[in-house]
């Protein structure tokens, strides 16, 4: 007999479905700015995360006196999102979504007479919809807003790099400056207004990545860095730029010689290299610097080396050492093969295509047998009217 209860129960634990292991969630709120005056709006981003597919989500949602909600967006994840009509509830609904994943965005704002202290926005009854469509409960949430009524101090209160002068002086109203240096490293010293704010330094080209403040290396872009300090967020953000350039002495970024097919080739000003071959199946490009020490050729972008047929090849002189400030060049070299209206000589910017001098010569003959035939013209008809006279 209890053999006989021991195989209902495993038969009826296999034909039962029964749900191993509940969702699991977080829900996270962000609000700036996170200190406001009265009257001001704050934006609140609501992001979550789940270990199982989520459908739906819900939560009531309460504010203190003196904070007003304003609007709920959903994020795109969702198809739809509200606030409910008696600003209690928020909820969106959609496809299905999991892992990491934004919810929305809630506009509140701070009325006119709020009282200087904090006012707190409660999220309870937290639910997540899962693929089974059962409801799995997240907790709570509170979110404190923080109202002051002096006035807020936004960007930066100083701004210096250390051991060099700022053009023009520093004012919190300015947000550009140009800088000189002669070192490969430097310090920037920015104080924010607002103490409560955050600092952060990029160079503009990566601003994925923030820099040390104390020890930056000076990178050139063209010849000059641009570096952006970022004071805070929301409604106390601020951005001040500042565009370095590096004290260098005289260098020379030229090539000092350039070979196509076995003729030696000048550049124009504009540092364009023409030549014709006889033969363009096949022909080797080589180059070298002026200053190998301090340059180097761009072997990624062409350059010297083997070629077939015409072509337009780039050749990029560039420093060796990013943060020395020195220039790079780039050089096209244009390879044409000969023709019957081509210059056979070849190999300098001079080849450029041209009229023959033997075409100025007889456009200058035939001008003077026009005028020779005009005046013969003149003094037969002369005769002529002389003799019916």
């Amino acid at each position: 007999m209890r053999r006989l209860k021991e195989l209902i129960l495993i038969t009826l634990i296999i034909i039962i479905p029964c749900k191993v292991m509940a969702l699991e969630g977080t829900f996270e709120v962000e609000c700036t700015p996170a200190q406001v005056m009265p009257g001001e709006e704050v934006s609140c981003s609501i992001k979550g995360t789940s270990t199982d597919t989520v459908n739906n989500i819900s939560a009531n949602l309460s504010a203190a006196e003196g904070l007003e909600i304003v609007g709920f967006n959903a994020s795109s994840e969702w198809a739809s999102g509200e606030v409910s009509a008696s600003n209690d509830k928020i909820s969106v609904y959609g496809n299905g979504t999991s892992g990491n994943f934004k919810i929305g965005t809630l506009k509140l704002k701070v009325s006119d007479t709020a009282s200087e202290g904090t006012l707190n926005l409660n999220f309870t009854r937290i639910e997540y919809w899962d693929s089974l469509e059962e409801s799995n409960s997240i907790g709570n949430k509170q979110v404190p807003i923080t109202v002051k009524n002096e006035v807020l101090e936004k960007g930066l209160k100083s701004l210096s790099v250390e051991g060099y002068t700022l053009g023009p002086s520093f004012s919190p109203e300015t947000y550009g400056y140009t800088l000189v240096i002669n070192s490969k490293t430097f310090k920037i010293n920015a104080v924010p207004a607002n103490a409560n704010d955050t600092v952060t330094i990029y160079d503009v080209v990566d601003k994925t990545t923030p820099l040390d403040a104390n020890n930056i290396t000076f990178v050139a872009h063209g010849g000059t860095m641009m570096i952006s300090i970022v004071v805070g967020t929301g409604g106390t953000g601020n951005e001040y730029n500042i565009s370095i350039q590096r004290e260098t002495e005289e260098y020379d970024n030229t090539l000092a010689s350039l070979t196509v097919g076995g003729k030696t080739v000048s550049c124009d000003a504009d540092d364009m290299c023409y030549v014709y071959l006889d033969d363009v199946s096949s022909y080797s490009i080589s180059a070298t610097l002026s200053d190998p020490d301090n340059f180097e050729i761009d072997r990624s972008n062409g350059g010297p080396g083997d070629y077939k047929k015409e072509a337009n090849i780039i050749i990029i002189v560039k420093p060796k050492d990013s943060s020395s400030g020195y220039e790079g060049r780039t050089y096209t070299v244009v390879v044409k093969q000969n023709s019957s209206g081509g210059n056979p000589g070849g190999g300098s910017s001079g080849d450029i295509p041209s009229n023959p001098q033997t075409g100025n010569i007889s456009i200058f003959i035939i001008t003077l047998i026009l005028i020779a035939s005009l005046i013969v013209s003149l003094n037969l008809y002369k005769k002529n009217m002389n003799y019916y006279s």
